[in-house]
């Protein structure tokens, strides 16, 4: 392949196109790259077909291909084939040398294992730029592993369950591509694949290739990580993969995977409210909520570690949101360190200085942390308009996603709290995060006030009413949006609690709800009334005289016809 001159990677990015099945990994990888300003993804594909598509529209300078994907090693070569001077890398999780073997006598530019440093993988990717080989993974595992022989009866056994995952997964990418599919076919699917997803890369990582197992490099132990910590976006995939592999899954794990789905169909705000995550770009907030749910699955994790009893959950709300909002306002930030010369520490500190008004505005007011964290630790069942129902029915699973998606809605918006209040005026987050309407700073004071003047409204008039009738409004996702439902929840003790203007709102409430059927009733009298008195009365008199007027004419203009004639005939 001749060498590309420098001066053209400086002129224009460097273009991408990626090729991956799993959209949280290609969002990862995306959101990383977008640091990096020579660098631009012009094109995703989960599938080859699709990948074969975007090339005929437009052809990139590299295509970074996951070669485990459905004819994925088939679609190396036919890409080789036809597009001579398009580099081709692959990043994948496969160790299989004897095809990363032949496709680097192929042609095929380069190879690095998932999990590999941004830093390291952008370099790589320059070097291929120019028209350099990077195979220096590959030779690592040759040079510095000692193959491990498996037992003929261990390997037929992993080899037979691949193939029928494969098989399956097959099959449902089939069904998913099926036109008119309807919206509850696709969200079962779309579970269903995910969890044959994780088998096979839980048995990928119990035997890696099809007779031997690769050591650790020694020297490239930074290199090889599971894809769940790649560029700082986790898969959620890996993170849940131990329970999904129960043919039982618990109403749990259910609620977390449709929550999942929600997520991928995205976060358009219907609500008609100023919310802090309507600044930042479409992507970016489904970033956000993906963190924010895989940050909640590992704080239940570690309860479940101490062994928490329901008794101490009350004690410990505050504590597991505070937990849940900062580590998710620091992998949010983490792509950004070196950006803004930040660290955890400062991040951390920032974070105190907000804390207070973060926790009296959004935190605390969040509903049914308790009864949310008991269903999810210990499957203990919700009780939904003063009836319990059991843990795995219909009900208290729609109301567990209700709740969890309220939740991280909360969460969100307090991290862009933080941000908004630190960083809003930093120009690589502007330009890296928010939505391009927001890049002046002109822009972004009038949103900071509409959201300051919501939090007002909702302080002293909207969360008093809703006490007041015995309601929460939550936030949901619904078919690519965010919109509001409300549920009945007694609130009697809020209630007696209330002081200063909230209190006098629910006054204020409470006298017209006592003042208006009087005055409806006061006012339809006086309305009856009034059009009595304009009908039966000024309107008759009004028909009388009017009528005398006319008859009064009338018999003037006779007297004068019949006066002139008369005269005439005198």
């Amino acid at each position: 392949m001749s060498v590309r001159v420098t001066s053209q990677r400086e002129s224009r990015p460097i273009k991408l196109l990626l090729v991956d099945d799993d959209p949280i990994f290609r969002l990862g990888l995306s959101t990383a790259l977008q640091a990096f300003s020579d660098f631009q993804v012009v094109a995703q594909a989960d599938s080859s077909a699709l990948a074969l598509t975007q090339l005929s529209q437009e052809i990139p300078d590299i295509v970074i291909l996951e070669p485990k994907i459905l004819d994925g090693w088939q679609l190396c070569q036919q890409i080789h084939q036809d597009y001579l001077n398009l580099s081709l890398f692959l990043l994948s999780a496969t160790s299989d040398t004897e095809q990363l073997l032949a496709a680097r006598s192929s042609g095929v530019s380069g190879y690095s294992p998932k999990g590999t440093e941004i830093s390291e993988l952008v370099e790589i990717l320059r070097q291929i730029y120019v028209g350099e080989k990077q195979w220096q993974a590959l030779d690592a595992i040759a040079l510095n592993n000692t193959p491990i022989r498996r037992k003929n009866w261990l390997v037929r056994t992993y080899q037979s369950g691949l193939e029928q995952i494969e098989t399956t997964i097959t099959q449902i990418n089939s069904q998913l591509n099926t036109p008119g599919l309807s919206m509850l076919d696709w969200l079962f699917l779309s579970g269903r694949k995910r969890e044959l997803l994780t088998s096979r890369w839980l048995l990928e990582q119990l035997l890696p290739s099809e007779t031997i197992v690769i050591q650790e490099p020694s020297v490239k132990k930074n290199i090889l990580k599971t894809s769940a910590e790649t560029f700082r976006l986790p898969s959620l995939l890996p993170a849940i993969a131990p329970a999904n592999l129960d043919s039982q899954r618990s109403p749990s794990l259910v609620v977390l995977d449709n929550i999942l789905a929600k997520i991928k169909l995205g976060i358009e705000n219907k609500t008609n409210l100023p919310l802090e995550i309507d600044i930042l770009q479409a992507d970016k907030k489904q970033e956000l909520f993906y963190l924010i749910l895989t940050r909640f699955r590992k704080i239940l994790e570690e309860l479940r570690l101490l062994n928490v009893i329901y008794e101490e959950l009350p004690e410990k709300r505050s504590l597991v949101l505070r937990s849940l909002l900062e580590s998710s306002l620091l992998d949010f930030l983490s792509n950004y360190y070196t950006l803004i010369d930040l660290n955890n520490a400062k991040i951390i500190n920032i974070f105190s200085l907000d804390s207070i008004v973060i926790q009296e505005e959004i935190l605390e007011p969040i509903p049914m942390v308790v009864d949310l964290l008991g269903y999810f630790l210990l499957e203990n069942s919700l009780v939904i308009d003063n009836v319990p129902y059991r843990p795995e029915s219909p009900e208290t699973m729609a109301r567990a996603e209700i709740l969890l998606e309220n939740l991280i809605h909360k969460i969100a918006n307090a991290v862009m709290q933080v941000i908004l209040n630190n960083f809003s005026e930093v120009e690589i987050i502007k330009q890296t995060l928010y939505n391009d309407r927001y890049l002046s700073s002109r822009e972004i004071a009038r949103f900071r006030n509409d959201i300051s003047w919501q939090y007002r409204q909702d302080k002293y008039l909207e969360e008093p009413k809703n006490i007041f009738e015995s309601k929460h409004r939550l936030f949901i996702l619904n078919g690519g949006s965010l919109k509001t439902i409300y549920i009945y929840a007694s609130r009697q003790d809020e209630l007696t609690r209330l002081r200063g203007i909230p209190w006098l709102t629910t006054i204020a409430f409470e006298l017209r709800d006592a003042l208006s059927p009087r005055l409806r009733s006061i006012v339809s009298f006086l309305g009856k009334i009034a059009v009595y008195l304009l009908t039966q009365v000024i309107g008759r008199a009004i028909g009388l005289i009017g009528r005398g007027i006319i008859q009064g004419v009338g018999n003037t203009l006779q007297d004068t016809r019949y006066g002139k004639n008369s005269d005439r005939g005198k």
